[in-house]
């Protein structure tokens, strides 16, 4: 008996249970018809996606519920922080590229909120593999992803300007000009955007194939619609052996460590010599920025595990996914409390903000009140 398998997208497998040895599932009533997931997707615990009071269940929506409420924090900080630096109508570039950080920031915070939002439904059987959900799943985990390489490239790229500003402070007045560092910013938009490319070429949604079988273990014939590879996905993902991921995941950290310590041992040695008055402004931005890098490295920790996994076991899990949501709201959102904390200038600026916020707020619920009584 010849079996006929088809493939699925690697986007699908974390949506289906599937054998974890072999990532095939046939259909029981015509046994030879049968299909294939490179990836294999699961919970850690094992537990069935179809068991709504399983453990993982309400571990995957608790951390759902920790990135709405730090994605939403996020918001506001980012909010906070673009209007302060604009009203400063600063030239330096550093001011520039911290309000570029923020747009980026409060796009990733949008998008991983959605992205980890979309799946509740479908684990919450409210809908299962319709044409809307299969969109808004594979644009929104797709987008977070890019949402994620622009914040961090960003993160390097402001980086390595301090460096530059610190070992090189005259010839750096010259390289990081106004117009120089938008341009800087828009090659590492663009970057992104060519990082983001395979992902989005190497899928696509059609109609199931397998609608009048019966898998019992996926229970693939339940969805109308599914995820498939593109004639592109091979190309991008065995010829190329997904290098673009290797590029996303591993590259940024090695960068924004070794231009860190180039950073703090020219500060050091600045320190040592009164050339370090000279630089003092240099000098607060490169320690302003140290925690900001501090907290991007730790939140690359489980984007970075999920990704080992991916690639090497071949399997995606799905909390795992929601830390990569979670992680990337909480790295998008900790750049306002760290510049209130550590630059006292930022500080001043915020209060005053936060005041005037305040005070707005405050004249709007007295306007209410004051309609409601001569009701």
């Amino acid at each position: 008996m010849s079996i006929s398998t088809g493939s699925l997208s690697v986007f699908m497998c974390p949506l289906i249970d599937i054998n974890e040895l072999t990532g095939i599932d046939c259909s029981v009533l015509h046994p030879d018809i049968c299909v294939k997931c490179d990836l294999k997707g699961g919970y850690l615990s094992g537990e069935s996606i179809y068991d709504l009071s399983s453990v993982s269940h309400l571990i995957y929506l608790t951390i759902w519920a920790s990135t709405i409420v730090i994605g939403t924090l996020g918001l506001f900080g980012n909010f906070l922080i673009i209007k302060i630096l604009k009203r400063r109508n600063s030239k330096r570039a550093f001011d520039f590229l911290l309000t570029v950080l923020a747009a980026a920031d409060t796009f990733s915070c949008i998008i991983a909120m959605i992205a980890c939002t979309v799946p509740i439904f479908y684990f919450q059987n409210w809908i299962r593999g319709g044409h809307v959900f299969m969109y808004s799943f594979i644009i929104s985990f797709n987008t977070m992803l890019f949402g994620r390489s622009l914040s961090i490239f960003t993160a390097v790229l402001i980086t390595i300007q301090s460096f530059f500003m610190i070992a090189f402070p005259v010839p750096s007045c010259q390289w990081f000009t106004p117009r120089k560092t938008k341009l800087l910013s828009l090659s590492v938009l663009l970057f992104s955007v060519s990082l983001s490319i395979p992902r989005y070429s190497s899928v696509y949604i059609g109609v199931n194939p397998y609608s009048h079988e019966d898998f019992q273990k996926s229970h693939l014939h339940e969805f109308p619609y599914l995820l498939k590879p593109t004639a592109l996905h091979e190309f991008w993902y065995t010829t190329l052996n997904g290098m673009h991921n290797q590029i996303d995941y591993w590259a940024p950290l090695p960068l924004l460590v070794f231009f860190k310590f180039l950073s703090y041992w020219n500060v050091r040695k600045l320190n040592k010599t009164r050339r370090g008055l000279n630089c003092n402004q240099q000098i607060q931005a490169v320690r302003m920025f140290l925690p900001v890098v501090i907290v991007l490295i730790i939140c690359n920790f489980s984007p970075i595990l999920y990704y080992i996994l991916m690639h090497f076991k071949k399997v995606v899990y799905r909390e795992l996914y929601a830390l990569v949501c979670l992680s990337t709201a909480l790295n998008s959102s900790v750049n306002f409390p760290i510049y209130y904390f550590r630059a006292s200038n930022f500080r001043s600026e915020a209060k005053v903000l936060l005041n005037q916020i305040f005070i707005l707020f405050s004249n709007v619920a007295r306007n209410e009140r004051c309609e409601l009584s001569r009701l």
